[in-house]
């Protein structure tokens, strides 16, 4: 099967296998993020002059704001391509096929790792002004920082992977 595409709105669509994340306009890195995609020419405006309500993270690094709220492009992911995409907190969603770990905030390493993410730009702060708990790192080599706890994120990842597989399972495949 192939690559499913998401409409984002307006007659806009993204390949599914390039969505890195989908997040609120309102997680505290998203201004900073759209104002280095432009100054890079990265960035992509799918509002058609409409006010951004979400913003798409890509793995070839564009970031695309569309006038859909992030809930709704996640709900048209999941419709798409039958895959799960998990909720890491104030309306910011992750496709699970882009979760490499799901981390505590306070061992060493993961200190260290955070700092050349910083470095990098590949620390999306999605805490929507609450205290850190949970770190979701992804595929691409992103930290997203969640107020939620690790275990609330598996949790909320693995319910819907479950629910993906019994689908399936009804559909008769896997």
């Amino acid at each position: 099967m192939g690559t499913a595409v998401i409409p984002i709105g307006h007659e806009n669509f993204l390949p599914s296998d390039k969505i890195l994340a989908i997040l609120s306009r309102d997680t505290r890195s998203i201004k900073p993020m759209i104002s280095k995609a432009e100054l890079n020419q990265r960035l992509v405006d799918a509002t058609f002059g409409r006010s951004v309500k979400s913003v798409i993270l890509t793995s070839d690094n564009f970031v695309v704001l569309s006038s859909m709220k992030p809930k709704t492009l996640a709900e048209r992911y999941s419709e798409e391509t039958g895959l799960s995409i998990m909720s890491c907190g104030g309306d910011n969603h992750i496709p699970n096929n882009q979760v490499t770990a799901i981390l505590q905030k306070d061992s060493q390493p993961i200190k260290e790792m955070l700092k050349l993410a910083r470095a990098q730009d590949k620390v999306i702060n999605a805490q929507m002004g609450k205290a850190m708990k949970g770190i979701v790192l992804t595929s691409s080599g992103y930290f997203i920082l969640s107020f939620l706890s690790p275990e609330t994120i598996a949790k909320k990842r693995y319910a819907k992977g479950n629910e993906e597989q019994s689908h399936n399972r009804k559909r008769g495949e896997a």
